[in-house]
């Protein structure tokens, strides 16, 4: 019976240690992704403010060039005249 009891310690020792290892594996693993995932949200991070920046040099150059066609409409200057190609009129906002 005393050897029952010796040995029953021994084997919830080892279940408890199998079950830790289990654990420490499983966090290991999450630890690998979470770290993986990471390097894709700065990767994303970066592609977005690239974009961000092209938007905005985009706006600006159509700001430019808006204000250059009402500039030549100011000066009644046709377009292919001013070697530029002829731009539709926009259509007037409902």
């Amino acid at each position: 019976m005393d050897a029952l009891r010796a040995l029953t310690g021994w084997i919830l020792f080892l279940i408890m240690a199998v079950i830790a290892a289990f654990f420490w594996q499983q966090s290991d693993a999450r630890g690998r992704r979470i770290d993986e995932l990471t390097g894709r949200i700065t990767e994303i991070d970066a592609q977005i403010v690239s974009l961000g920046r092209d938007i905005a040099a985009l706006q600006k150059a159509l700001t430019q060039a808006e204000s250059l066609f009402e500039e030549l409409h100011l000066l009644e200057i046709d377009l292919p005249e001013a070697g530029l190609p002829h731009m539709p009129e926009p259509d007037p906002a409902p």
